[in-house]
């Protein structure tokens, strides 16, 4: 009994400095999340001089997806991407993986060009942002916005992971079983835009370097997590 106790006193301390060190590692993680988000909504909030409010219908070409019928395998095959919720990454990529529709499926989808940013408009992940930069189509959970080409377009990514941005859409979505907000009311809804695009390019340069940085530490905490729980 007394060797028991030994290991149990032992095995009780391991597991406090375990727990304490990872309820560390969870807070920093937590702020390297929020750091990002902090500066984002700080940038997005000042609308210095020269600032305009547009709706994105304004800005450029907003779409909402479709599926092609699935009954029909010719619709599928791998011709372009067919983005669909699940496939939105934490950076804002996406990745379709092995989800892609045929030439003939195409024809009964919504063509998304380079270059436009993708927000999910229905269900638990509504506001869910990604950038694409090849062409692709999703489905009709998804809504997505090319800008006209006097606009830097990896802005407008960012411009809608802001808390400002989701607001709207949640202010503007049907409060049903599922949140939803249709192409018309997502549409209508307003960012703030610099009127010089240098200046809209500066702002995605700064934000990317500091979401490359934010990333890396997240990555390392999470590492040190799973080494805690190893």
């Amino acid at each position: 009994i007394p060797e028991q106790k030994r290991i149990v006193t032992k095995l009780d301390k391991c597991f406090e400095a375990i727990d304490k060190a990872r309820a560390n590692v969870e807070r920093n993680l937590q702020n390297a999340k929020d750091l990002f988000q902090s500066q984002l909504n700080q940038i997005f909030s000042q609308k210095d001089e020269g600032w305009v409010e547009k709706k994105l219908k304004e800005i450029g070409d907003t779409q909402t997806g479709s599926t092609p019928s699935t009954k029909n395998k010719d619709n599928y095959g791998n011709h372009i991407p067919f983005v669909k919720p699940a496939h939105f990454n934490e950076n804002g990529s996406i990745n379709a993986g092995n989800s892609m529709l045929s030439e003939k499926g195409l024809k009964s989808a919504r063509f998304f060009e380079k270059y436009s940013t993708l927000m999910v408009c229905i269900g638990a992940t509504i506001g869910k942002t990604g950038f694409t930069e090849i062409p692709v189509t999703s489905n009709q959970q998804i809504n997505a916005l090319t800008p006209k080409g006097i606009y830097e377009p990896k802005y407008f990514y960012y411009a809608l992971l802001t808390e400002s941005f989701f607001s709207k859409v949640i202010h503007a979505s049907s409060q049903l079983t599922l949140p939803i907000i249709n192409k018309s009311k997502w549409e209508n809804l307003t960012v703030p835009i610099p009127s010089n695009k240098h200046d809209q390019t500066s702002i995605v340069t700064q934000l990317d370097q500091l979401k490359a940085q934010t990333q890396s530490l997240q990555s390392n905490y999470q590492q040190e997590l799973d080494a805690l729980d190893e």
